[in-house]
């Protein structure tokens, strides 16, 4: 998705959109709308607790779908892959290290909804996984709207610093005149002094 395509969909549909797309893109939509915040469109209070929400209920989704759909790991596109054996390893290694697979799957972009629905199809502790997907979720979630926030602050200074360019150069240039007339009237009085 794209951040700047974003932006004035989500100032023309507001929150409800908003959180309907945090709950599959989360990242992307959590810093557009840290940039609608700051052009004061959205409350950065609630667009952090959306970002949050949005993010958990997608996690609980797409483990949910791995959860009850067993088998997953059993499913034809992974017995073309693996072998039994190896699918056995992979299931152990999800259940005996589902914090640390939560932590993975959380912290890196484009295997969140296939890692989470595997990382379910096994059966994991859910309170380990709760706890742990919130652990990261809202840290993660109210750090990229305030990301989102600052950069749009940043560039809405930066515009108006653009804007006032004008004065800025004609401020400068008549700096520059006046410091130079004013070291010309000090060498001036210097030599009369010296003689």
């Amino acid at each position: 998705m794209d951040i700047q395509a974003l932006i004035p969909w989500l100032i023309t549909h507001g929150y409800l959109i908003y959180f309907l797309i945090s709950v599959v893109e989360g990242p992307v939509v959590a810093i557009a709308a840290g940039v609608v915040s700051a052009m004061g469109k959205f409350d950065l209070s609630v667009a952090i607790i959306i970002a949050c929400l949005g993010d958990v209920v997608g996690d609980f989704l797409f483990y949910g779908i791995g959860y009850f759909s067993h088998n997953f790991m059993r499913w034809r596109i992974f017995r073309s892959m693996f072998t039994q054996k190896n699918i056995d390893k992979i299931e152990k290694l999800l259940l005996d290290h589902t914090a640390k697979v939560v932590v993975v799957i959380k912290l890196t972009p484009a295997i969140g909804i296939p890692g989470l629905i595997m990382l379910g199809s096994t059966h994991p502790s859910f309170k380990k996984f709760f706890q742990t997907a919130i652990s990261i979720t809202v840290p993660k979630s109210a750090f990229l709207v305030l990301c989102g926030y600052w950069s749009g602050e940043a560039y809405y200074k930066l515009e108006l610093l653009m804007a006032q360019g004008e004065r800025i150069v004609l401020a400068a240039i008549i700096g520059l005149i006046s410091y130079l007339i004013y070291t010309k009237i000090v060498r001036l009085i210097v030599k009369k002094f010296d003689k």
